[in-house]
């Protein structure tokens, strides 16, 4: 389960909150619903959007956003990797996003402050991602808009990379530039974050860490011990039932010397011995 995290820091606010946002990418498509579930301590549910020309990748569009908007009470994080994302904005602010980012490379500026006003009409909140090669300073025109800003940490397109530590230097001048112009926006990252490379995105300012672990392996180390406990009772009711049936006198007399009841035992240890191993098996 994911819990949100509290870190003191230098800044005037005393205690930050560390929010944690899963992405679905790393999720079980098949299972989208589960999955959803399995994050409920999560902050959001990061949401990533792929053209296949703004990236060499297609993930999914407006239906899925609708479709899992039912299944969960987390804000929607919905991250557009798409180009002229105005087009589509209001959409997905319609279909269940709360929070909508789009790239600055995606478009001119004007249209990208045209697109985040758009998403403020809907009662939803904006923000704008940046590149891994997108100088830092490409994010002001826009910061006293916006109520979040996204560093990628990996290049766009495809979960699973490896942590790019240069780009702390980025998060670090951007967060300096939100505590004295938007102190309210929340800064974000997004690829290869861990339970070890988190410790550097927050020590460099970031407050929203953009997750991609999703208990992947549960169900399967769930079946490894189901299996060993399985296999252990299974053994321990063989044992127990050819007690039962070759010895039952040894096993009562344990218990009492009364002859009677030594004898009543035995009858039920017979049965329970032929009985048992079905129940166990079955």
């Amino acid at each position: 389960r994911f819990r949100p995290v509290c870190r003191r820091n230098e800044r005037k606010e005393g205690l930050s909150m560390i929010k944690i946002a899963p992405s679905i990418l790393s999720a079980d498509f098949a299972n989208l619903e589960r999955d959803i579930q399995r994050i409920s301590t999560a902050d959001y549910v990061h949401v990533d959007v792929m053209d296949g020309m703004f990236v060499p990748n297609i993930t999914i569009g407006i239906p899925v956003v609708k479709s899992i908007r039912p299944t969960t009470a987390l804000p929607l994080d919905v991250h557009l990797m798409i180009v002229e994302p105005g087009r589509y904005v209001e959409q997905f602010c319609d279909a269940g996003a709360d929070l909508v980012t789009v790239h600055v490379e995606s478009d001119t500026e004007e249209k990208l402050h045209d697109a985040i006003a758009r998403i403020h009409a809907k009662g939803k909140r904006a923000g704008v991602v940046l590149k891994p090669k997108t100088p830092a300073e490409t994010v002001l025109p826009f910061l006293n808009e916006v109520e979040l800003v996204l560093v990628m940490t990996v290049e766009p397109g495809f979960g699973g990379q490896k942590f790019m530590a240069d780009m702390m230097p980025k998060v670090s001048a951007i967060r300096r530039w939100i505590d004295e112009k938007n102190p309210g926006c929340e800064l974000e990252v997004d690829g290869g974050v861990d339970p070890v490379t988190c410790k550097t995105c927050i020590a460099a300012g970031a407050n929203v860490l953009v997750a991609q672990y999703w208990g992947k392996g549960e169900p399967a180390e769930i079946r490894k011990v189901l299996s060993i406990v399985y296999r252990i009772s299974v053994c321990i009711s063989l044992l127990f039932s050819l007690g039962a049936l070759c010895c039952p006198e040894i096993i009562m007399s344990i218990f009492t010397n009364d002859a009677e009841v030594i004898a009543a035992g035995c009858r039920y240890l017979t049965v329970i011995g032929w009985v048992y191993p079905l129940y166990a098996l079955g």
